[in-house]
């Protein structure tokens, strides 16, 4: 850690030791105790601008105005630094203050603090959501063998199937804490790192299968190790840059990108969001979703509730939905958008299916099985088209094989939803089209 721009010999003394202090006794992260030393850098560099040349001059209206300084800053490109972020800074340098203080590295009078109120206050961020398509290709176990890396390999389809932070994952789960319940279900013991303890979640038996490979793998690599996730015999897991690193080579190597043409943007807990979220959707109970995340006051799952109809709203909106015959439901902006939101989030549209929508309401039952893509209340959006391709895909391969076979009614009974299909990827693909233009 450079502190070469700290000119004042006894600030960077303190900041050394207080650096030396906090990685001996590795009371934090070597990222975070890096972070506070960078911004008691600034601080301290600020003091010597201002003539501020002993501790002993860091007094509260010093504080005060350095807290005018931390409000004001900007990125490189003008834009604001966040509230939450301001607030970081401000934290870390109290941090580093008191600890200062308190081991009497530094004469800094004891009223030198903010008061509460007076950092900037963060405020609780929206969850990001990767969006459907995009989750669906991060956990399709067939793109994950993209992945080189075993240990990142599973733990990316833990953290996509379930939704398990990041820290629950790689240093949370051991080679025995799969459970099997009988009957085909399974469950997976890990350790919550935000409230203490241990927690289950379901998985599927696919899952489990591949968690069963790896403890055997790992068993044979190394003999002595008891975390899933153990890169030596000494329990050293898996760090959380690797397997950042290995989703963003992921998303590269798929070429995911957003409506814009970008490459999406991705971390392994917006899987968390976006299963919450979906969870949410399908009607599952919220303190059902509660448990599944881990959260032990409700009030942290309510976020996904407040947000859900606003964001699935807007979602589907600009999701420009079809129905069965190609043709767009509704203009924005319309009374009957607005009506026909009412029955999508109300009723039973937002029940998925694999290739779009059913927009039937949820008091009423469908008699007809299977039969979506010839049905008026079918709907989907350009989101699905990797799927509809592919289904258009297999009963083409079906009509080929049935006609070299002379199999003509085969051939008769895969002609109608190929015809179908290929309508709907027409349109959908007409109006992806239109998207990227405006």
């Amino acid at each position: 850690m450079n502190l070469n721009g700290v000119e004042n010999p006894s600030f960077r003394a303190t900041i050394e030791r207080w650096m030396n202090y906090r990685l001996n006794a590795e009371v934090a992260s070597p990222q975070y105790t890096q972070a506070i030393v960078g911004w008691a850098s600034a601080f301290t560099t600020w003091l010597t601008e201002e003539g501020i040349d002993t501790w002993s001059e860091v007094t509260r209206p010093v504080l005060l105005r350095y807290l005018d300084v931390v409000k004001a800053l900007k990125k490189a490109d003008g834009r604001p630094y966040s509230n939450k972020y301001r607030a970081q800074i401000l934290n870390g340098i109290a941090v580093f203050l008191n600890e200062a203080r308190a081991n009497e590295w530094a004469e800094i009078p004891p009223s030198a603090q903010w008061l509460k109120g007076e950092k900037p206050r963060p405020g609780r961020s929206k969850p990001r959501l990767i969006g459907k398509t995009t989750a669906a290709r991060l956990r399709d176990p067939n793109n994950l063998k993209l992945v080189a890396d075993h240990d990142c390999r599973l733990a990316i389809r833990i953290m996509a199937e379930t939704g398990l932070r990041r820290k629950d994952v790689c240093a949370g789960i051991t080679t025995d804490g799969l459970l099997d319940l009988g009957d085909g279900k399974w469950s997976l013991i890990y350790w919550n790192s935000k409230a203490p303890g241990e927690e289950t979640i379901p998985i599927s038996g696919e899952l489990a299968s591949a968690i069963t490979e790896h403890v055997d793998r790992k068993r044979l690599l190394y003999p002595g190790a008891r975390m899933l996730f153990a890169r030596d015999n000494n329990d050293t897991v898996i760090t959380l840059t690797i397997v950042n690193k290995a989703l963003h080579d992921l998303i590269e190597q798929l070429d995911l990108r957003d409506a814009s043409g970008n490459t999406v943007k991705v971390t392994p807990h917006m899987f968390r969001h976006q299963n919450a979220t979906d969870w949410l959707e399908n009607g599952v109970p919220l303190p059902v979703i509660q448990k599944l995340l881990g959260h032990r006051s409700i009030a942290t799952t309510e976020i996904y509730a407040r947000m859900s109809e606003q964001k699935v709203r807007e979602e589907w909106e600009q999701s420009r939905a079809v129905n069965h015959e190609g043709n767009p439901i509704y203009q924005p902006g319309s009374v009957e958008m607005d009506a026909a939101w009412v029955h999508a989030f109300m009723g039973g549209a937002t029940q998925a299916l694999p290739n779009g929508r059913c927009g039937m309401p949820c008091n009423e039952e469908c008699e007809h099985a299977n039969a979506c893509l010839y049905c008026p209340l079918f709907i989907t959006t350009p989101d699905y088209l990797p799927v509809l391709r592919e289904q258009r895909e297999e009963h083409e391969t079906m009509m080929r094989m049935a006609e070299e076979a002379g199999h003509q009614r085969i051939v008769e009974r895969n002609r109608k939803p190929f015809i179908a299909l290929t309508k709907l990827i027409e349109n959908l693909e007409r109006i992806s089209v239109q998207e990227g233009e405006a």
